[in-house]
């Protein structure tokens, strides 16, 4: 019996190991699984140890591509891959549309007028300022610097009364004081809108003993002006104002006395388009820098014409020449040279 039952026994408990062996294996699981959450519990309060009232630290993130990160990396990680993904795309459009880098610059500024017009205007501007160039194709005619080269700006924004127009107006000045072929000596020129100086240095070098240059573009006064100045070596004698001249001439017609008083020359040459000429001649007309024996030159355009005044100051129009495309006007004594008034004499053209 002992040993039937000791057999029954042992059959009933390998029966039974399956379910045994399946209960044993839960336990070790729960109990595992209870170990696991008592150390999550623990790296969770750590953790929030480490975070403070300045909020460093940082919680980490995992990711399955890259693993363990601190928050945050990821998004500039992000934001640095769309940048090069942008560049990128731009590089490859550049190529498709075959975009030069000039063209390319000119996208970027036309973006940058519409995002900040006020620092585009400003790029612009220094951008014309390093490209600007001079050549030497101008000269003094005639006089004591005769044929000493002027510089003078290459593009359009300064416009030189040219070589042919300048020896004409001068023959004409001394036709009519009948000097020969040199100015009155001890006389002061005033050059407005004097650009590369050539009629005010032209005036020195045939006669006059001081001039006044009015020019209202820094980069002239540094780069021309200043120079051609040098060249002829009357530093001590010319005075160069850096001002819009309609502003120079309204403080100079308040205060004569502080650019020395009347002028015996005055030549006028300004751009056409950018000059009101009302209201340049009615400051002229009001200056005491015009004396009664001062000769004054105008320079205009046809469509200027009708507001070119036959009288000026104490003056009168005596002269009114057209050079080609070019227009003249003189303003002397009055009934001084009242035989020697042409209008709108037509000189050869240019």
């Amino acid at each position: 019996m002992a040993g039937r039952a000791s057999r029954r026994l042992t059959k009933d408990r390998l029966t039974s190991w399956p379910l045994y062996a399946k209960t044993e294996k839960k336990k070790a699981q729960d109990k595992l699984l209870r170990g696991l959450d008592k150390e999550v519990d623990e790296d969770d309060d750590d953790d929030d140890a480490g975070w403070n009232d300045d909020g460093e630290g940082g919680e980490e993130i995992y990711n399955f591509e890259t693993g363990w990160k601190l928050d945050g990396e990821e998004e500039e990680e992000a934001a640095e891959e769309e940048d090069a993904e942008k560049q990128q795309m731009e590089a490859e459009l550049i190529a498709g549309l075959r975009i030069t880098p000039k063209l390319k610059k000119q996208l970027q500024r036309a973006a940058l007028e519409v995002r900040d017009p006020k620092k585009a205007k400003e790029d612009a501007k220094s951008a014309f300022v390093k490209s600007r160039k001079v050549h030497t194709k101008m000269r003094i005619i005639s006089g004591r610097f005769g044929g000493v080269r002027l510089l003078s700006p290459d593009d359009q924004d300064v416009r030189p009364m040219m070589e042919k127009v300048r020896a004409a107006v001068f023959s004409m000045i001394q036709s009519v004081l009948g000097t020969g072929t040199n100015l009155p000596e001890n006389t002061r020129w005033l050059d407005l809108f004097s650009g590369t100086g050539a009629v005010g240095l032209e005036g020195m070098s045939q006669g006059c003993t001081e001039a006044h240059f009015v020019e209202a573009d820094p980069w002239v006064v540094s780069n021309v002006l200043g120079k051609n100045i040098e060249k002829c070596k009357v530093d001590y004698e010319t005075t160069v104002h850096t001002a819009y001249v309609e502003k120079w001439l309204a403080n100079a017609n308040e205060f004569p006395q502080s650019v020395g008083g009347v002028f015996d020359f005055i030549s006028v040459t300004p751009p056409y388009v950018k000059v009101s000429y009302p209201e340049l001649m009615g400051l002229l007309d009001q200056s005491p820098l015009i004396g009664p024996e001062t000769i004054v030159i105008v320079e205009y355009a046809r469509r200027e014409k009708s507001q070119i005044p036959d009288d000026l100051g104490p003056l009168v129009k005596i002269r009114d020449r057209k050079y080609g495309r070019t227009f003249v006007a003189m303003y002397g004594p009055l009934g001084a040279f009242e035989d020697e008034y042409d209008d709108d004499e037509d000189d050869d053209d240019e």
